[in-house]
Formats: structure tokens, sequence, C-alpha cells
């Protein structure tokens, strides 16, 4: 049965809003950033006595949570698709296992998609210099501005709306890097207005809705800072607080802090202990907040992959069915 987008985007709510599902992006993010943290702190241990041994780590702080990530975010996709395509639920060892068997093309498609891009922008750059040539260069560069101009059109669609598509194509169809991104360009040509205003609906509601949750916790959040003070005392309440990263970037999260003095530079243990359970505690709420954003971005893409792939399947049925009739035409006219 087809579905509107509105039923889309109500069904990837409904999916994103099951609470195992976001403690399992939770988690993801937790790791992710549990492993940039260690690698970040590995790197300051050996960098005043062992330079080439930090700088050796930098990469590993970018490929390890990358590919922590993947397979998180591969998994979830994979759930995401089997409870919207048929109402089956995997377990999370199942999308688990499913995300490191097909970790090659979950972590290089939108890579060599980004890449691809890239190349075809510097192949318009190095033919369009035949416009420095006087008179000649200026009519073939004039001439070629609007296929270029279309090329773009469609490698912004691919880029920017069909690259969500991406972990929903590998998680229904099982395909490799080159596959994958065949059969993404296959649906941006087909489908480009379907793909984008499927999207453009998915990151519009999501975008309401994570703004609603952010500003409960937040508020929730200056409460919490607020009664710290009462109970702890402001003036220490402040000196644990300005430790914690989360109140160091958005100090407005305490309201009282401009009326205080500035810490000292040496703490005590119990102020450094406390420190470091806020920011822990710090993490794990951020990384609430951004669970639902992330799970219902996967989820809503699986269900705009079926609303596309559905339209799909009628173009196909459309065209043999015109087939069949043109065939039953011809043999008519054969027998007469």
């Amino acid at each position: 049965m087809r579905q509107s987008a509105l039923e889309v985007v109500f069904k990837a709510i409904d999916i994103s809003l099951e609470v195992n599902k976001l403690l399992f992006t939770s988690l993801s993010l937790l790791v992710s950033a549990g492993i940039v943290a260690s690698c970040w702190f590995a790197m300051g241990l050996l960098w005043p006595d062992r330079p080439v041994y930090a700088l050796a780590i930098a990469p590993l702080m970018i490929v390890l949570p990358w590919l922590t990530l993947v397979i998180f975010l591969g998994a979830l996709s994979k759930i995401s698709y089997q409870c919207a395509s048929a109402g089956q639920h995997m377990t999370w060892r199942e999308g688990l296992a499913w995300a490191i068997h097909h970790l090659v093309p979950l972590a290089l498609t939108p890579l060599t998609l980004i890449a691809t891009g890239g190349l075809v922008l510097l192949a318009q750059a190095a033919v369009l210099l035949v416009g420095r040539v006087s008179f000649v260069g200026e009519l073939i560069a004039g001439v070629l501005f609007l296929p270029f101009m279309v090329i773009n059109v469609g490698l912004t669609v691919a880029a920017v709306f069909g690259i969500w598509l991406i972990f929903p194509i590998i998680a229904a169809e099982e395909t490799g890097v080159r596959t994958t991104l065949v059969r993404l360009v296959r649906l941006v040509r087909d489908a480009p207005a379907k793909v984008a205003g499927y999207t453009a609906i998915m990151v519009s509601a999501g975008l309401l809705a994570t703004l609603g949750v952010l500003a409960v916790i937040l508020y929730a959040l200056s409460l919490t800072t607020g009664m710290s003070g009462v109970g702890l005392g402001a003036q220490k309440s402040w000196e644990i607080l300005q430790g914690v990263p989360l109140v160091a970037i958005f100090p407005q999260l305490v309201p009282i802090q401009s009326y205080l003095a500035p810490t000292a530079a040496d703490v005590s243990l119990s102020i450094t202990v406390a420190r470091v359970i806020y920011s822990a505690e710090s993490f794990v709420l951020l990384a609430g907040a951004l669970a639902f954003p992330v799970t219902f971005l996967f989820s809503s893409s699986c269900a705009v992959y079926l609303i596309v792939r559905q339209g799909e399947l009628e173009r196909e049925e459309r065209r043999r069915a015109f087939e069949t009739t043109l065939l039953g035409q011809d043999g008519e006219r054969t027998l007469q």
C-alpha cells in the first residue's frame, strides 16, 4: 500500500522514539566520543617526549570514531529498515554482526560519493580553463554552462539529499560500493523531486522535534545547575561547573556565573573528582540529546527509501504493462 509523505514522517518518528534505539544511538555516540578523548589524551602524554608517536595517533582519532559510528549506525539502519519494511524486529547482536559483515561498503561509499563529487568539480574547473582563450574559449564556456548546471543540480541532490539513502540501500539490497553508488544515482536521476522533497520533509520534522527536545533538556539543565548552587553554595557550585566542558563552552547555562569571583588555578582533589563526574554526566546528557535526531534521521531515511523504491517498482510495472499491451496488439495484427 502506498504511503504518503506524512505517513513516512510519523512512521520514522514512531521508530526513532523506541527507547532501545535511543539507548543504542547514545551508546554509539559515547563510544565514539570516548575514542576521540582517549586518542587526544594519549597524544597529550606522548607529545613532549615522542612527537612522532603522538602524530601517528592523530589519524586514529579520525578513523576509529568513523568506523565505530559506521558500525553502530549501519546496524541501526538495518534494524530500522527491517522494522519499517516488513515489521520484523532484529536483535542488536544481529544488527551489529550484519554491519561488521558489510563494513567496507558502509564506510567507503559515503567517502567515495564525496570524493567523486570533488573530482567532478575539479574536472569542470579544468575544462572551463579553456574560457581563458579569447573569443573561442568564451563561446565554449558559454555553451558548457547549461550542461554543467544540470550536472551540478544532480550532484547537489545526490550529495545533500541522496547521501542519506546510502545506508538504506545497503540495508535493503546488501550492495557493494560501486553498486550502491549506481543505485543511488539511478534513484536520484529517476525521481529527484521525490528524493529532495521527502528528505526535506524528514529534516524539517526532525529539526522541529529536536528543537523541542533540546529546549526541554536545556531548561532542565539550567534548573539543575540552579539547585546545585542552592545546595552547594553559589561559589563552590561555580567552582565545580567551571571545569565541565559543556559549561565552559556554554557558560550561559549558569546564570549566576557573571556575579561570582573567578576560581583559583589550584583546586582541591574533591573538586577535581567532582568535575570529572560532572563532565562524564554532561557527555551522557549530550549523547542522549543527540540520540533522537540521529536515530530519527536514519530511521526516516529508510522510510524515504521505501517510498522512492515503491515508486520505482510502480514505474516498472506500468512499463511492463505497456509493453505487454503493445505485444498483444502486434500479435492481433499478425493474426489478422
